[in-house]
């Protein structure tokens, strides 16, 4: 049901981002070629996402006004831009060429350079990718400022995104820190990860925008705050697990790419640690050769796969998530919402425990 909703709030979004490029269309292409070109790449690379972030401002303005109105749909589009720039840059930092079943940004500009006989299409593709992201931060703030609130909301809407947003960047650079040290990380600093670098921008930022946008009080606000904040890990410990189980087209992106960069997941720390443990000496090599292997095969990708299941990790995992559906349940319960509000956010839930892409 909640897959139903989020593709019904799509439409509005994809709607309203065609029309604020077709308003911007002459701003932004006065400069030079890249401006009509960036904006096309910008909102066909946007529409193939499933737009949650979007979906759950809707969701959550509609809990304190039922017909959500236009102006809250340019801040559902505004996260959704915002969402891609982050994506597009973070294809660049992994080195991943495609995403959402096409090429990266940054993989598209690289085909375009060799085509024109650039003579490093490589690093220019990369550097035009990282220039289209930063367009998509500047057109994101662009849309919210569209929007015809009162200053205090128009305010409070803005602290937030950018309030959050910085501790996005914040949580990348020790992302992308962490990835490259040799000691063990820890998985309180993974969680911490999870919980700044994904999940309080994916559900928490979202949750709390809806609602300030339907004029909610300040305490169902921080609960929403909090519900977001664990839901949003359960989603990240869901999705390293569909990075190395689902399929790339259910996925959207190469399934194994956490492995093939060595990234530091939770996954990442319970396998390392039952290796240590392992009497088996190949069962540790042929396991241990595919992390940080570039060129990672299908075959050493189902060594993984057999290790996590035979070791009992999933279980591992799954205690985590529970401690926090938990905590999220408990949340919900103490929420002044209404019941069919609390239904809502229930499903959303159980989505996020079950979802298989």
């Amino acid at each position: 049901m909640m897959l139903e909703y989020f593709a019904e709030r799509k439409k509005r979004i994809i709607e309203c981002l065609y029309g604020f490029f077709s308003l911007k269309k002459d701003a932004f292409s006065s400069g030079n070629r890249w401006g009509e070109d960036s904006a096309l790449r910008l909102l066909e690379f946007t529409s193939r996402g499933k737009m949650i972030r979007g979906g759950l401002v809707l969701l959550c303005e509609e809990f304190f006004n039922p017909e959500p109105s236009g102006e809250s749909v340019k801040a559902a589009a505004a996260l959704e831009i915002f969402q891609s720039g982050f994506l597009i840059h973070d294809d660049i930092m992994d080195g991943d060429l495609f995403r959402r079943g096409e090429k990266t940004i940054n993989h598209q500009y690289s085909g375009l350079a060799a085509d024109e006989d650039n003579g490093n299409p490589s690093r220019t593709g990369d550097a035009l990718g990282i220039c289209v992201g930063d367009l998509a931060f500047f057109a994101g703030y662009d849309l919210l400022a569209a929007m015809n609130i009162e200053p205090a909301v128009m305010r409070k809407a803005v602290t937030l995104c950018s309030e959050e947003y910085y501790r996005v960047g914040l949580a990348q650079m020790n992302d992308v820190y962490l990835g490259g040290i040799k000691r063990a990380v820890t998985e309180n600093e993974i969680l911490d990860i999870y919980r700044y670098k994904t999940a309080r921008y994916t559900f928490s930022l979202p949750m709390t925008l809806g609602a300030v946008l339907g004029g909610a009080d300040e305490s169902v606000i921080s609960g929403l705050d909090s519900f977001g904040e664990a839901l949003g890990v359960i989603f990240q410990i869901r999705d390293d697990e569909l990075g190395i189980f689902s399929t790339d087209g259910e996925l959207g992106k190469p399934v194994g790419s956490d492995i093939r960069e060595n990234k530091k997941t939770l996954y990442y720390i319970y396998i390392h640690e039952q290796l240590a443990m392992t009497a088996d000496k190949n069962t540790r090599q042929r396991v241990e050769k595919a992390f940080g292997n570039p060129e990672i095969t299908e075959a050493q990708l189902e060594s993984v796969r057999q290790f996590v299941a035979e070791t009992g990790i999933k279980k591992r995992a799954d205690d985590v998530i529970e401690s926090y559906s938990r905590r999220a349940g408990e949340i919900l319960t103490t929420m002044e919402l209404d019941t069919v509000s609390k239904d809502k956010l229930a499903m959303l839930l159980s989505y996020s425990l079950t979802r298989r892409m």
